[in-house]
């Protein structure tokens, strides 16, 4: 796979050359389709605003954002990159705030505890997950945490309470590359804590890999390791650049990825392998309609990826209800206009092709 590399790169670069035409209003496939993953563009008509105007009141998920402090200083959050700057403020949504805004939700299949922070960290977490079971508003309660911050107790805790899912984020199994994208990371302590989670909660794990030009070579060697736990579906994505580009990569780079996977879920039966992410979406993002983001300081956003309130955000669901704030005349604005163009502020998402950074 790593001897391979460059020479595939430069076969994808050719294939793909000419093969997408970015529209104003659509997304178009034209050319030759990405073995193992169809690129249908669609059209969108007139009134597709109108149309998912029927749907719009049935949300899927909620993401919360319950603390901002981390352990971790991933090389490509804006966290560490803030940090670093000395423009980060670390702070956790109170009990209080969390009821309230859990009170105001309306029912959803699923409750997403993660944001710009380390959720584990949070004093309070088992409390918020209990409040958040009771309120009966939420099919499945998941969190993606890196493993480390926290005793194995505390999470047999957190399950207990009721946590559904946990999804723990490795990027690398390998010490020297691990420093290079998650600073701080005891990967001993890390392999350790994998065995005993996957073998006490089998079924409720599964992994986030955020794959860059750090660990694309070695990704076989992490799928090694993982395969060895059991049955564990890999949820990978692409390193996104949120000030500090250096990791990411290119369109064909994760293109020639999405063809290997088939070989790789050959190589490691325990795996699932996902990466329905990588490339980005030749259909209009739909984010902004059913999957609501909600800082530690209760603004609603689009989307998991627009973070920061001060980029975008549709009102403060802590001063107004969720109805008022994700529903209201601000937000519908932004989705038209959406419909429309994609704004600004999506430029260089790596899920979202009318948007996506050009190749170095």
């Amino acid at each position: 796979m790593q001897d391979d590399l460059v020479s595939t790169m430069d076969r994808w670069d050719q294939r793909l050359k000419g093969t997408i035409r970015i529209g104003a209003n659509a997304a178009i496939a034209v050319g030759r389709a990405i073995p193992g993953r169809r690129l249908v563009g669609r059209l969108l008509p007139p009134g597709w605003t109108s149309a998912l105007k029927v749907f719009e009141r049935r949300i899927s998920s909620v993401q919360i954002e319950i603390t901002t402090y981390c352990n971790l200083k991933c090389s490509g959050c804006i966290r560490t990159i803030k940090d670093a700057e000395g423009n980060w403020q670390n702070r956790h949504l109170s009990v209080e705030d969390f009821s309230r805004l859990v009170t105001s939700l309306p029912r959803t299949d699923r409750l997403h505890l993660y944001g710009i922070g380390e959720p584990t960290m949070h004093p309070k977490l088992i409390e918020l997950v209990s409040f958040a079971v009771a309120s009966k508003k939420f099919k499945k309660i998941s969190l993606t945490s890196n493993g480390l911050a926290r005793s194995v107790d505390f999470y047999r805790s957190m399950f207990s309470a009721g946590v559904s899912m946990l999804s723990l984020s490795v990027d690398s199994l390998d010490a020297q590359i691990a420093s290079q994208v998650r600073a701080g990371t005891d990967v001993i302590r890390l392999v350790d804590r994998l065995k005993e989670l996957c073998s006490e909660f089998p079924g409720k794990i599964e992994i986030t890999t955020v794959l860059g030009r750090h660990n694309i070579r070695t990704a076989s060697e992490l799928f090694a390791e993982l395969d060895r736990l059991g049955p564990l579906r890999i949820n990978i994505q692409p390193y996104d650049d949120l000030g500090n580009p250096g990791g990411c990569l290119s369109v064909e780079e994760r293109a020639w990825f999405i063809h290997e996977i088939p070989t790789l879920a050959r190589r490691f039966r325990n795996l699932v392998l996902s990466g329905d992410h990588l490339l980005p979406s030749l259909e209009r993002c739909t984010a902004p309609w059913f999957a609501p983001y909600i800082s530690v300081d209760g603004y609603v956003t689009p989307c998991g990826r627009l973070t920061d309130p001060k980029v975008i955000n549709f009102g403060n669901v802590l001063s107004s209800d969720f109805h008022h704030t994700w529903f209201g005349s601000d937000a519908e604005k932004w989705r038209e206009q959406f419909v429309r163009e994609s704004p600004n502020e999506c430029a260089g998402c790596p899920m979202h092709i009318s948007r996506i950074c050009p190749r170095a």
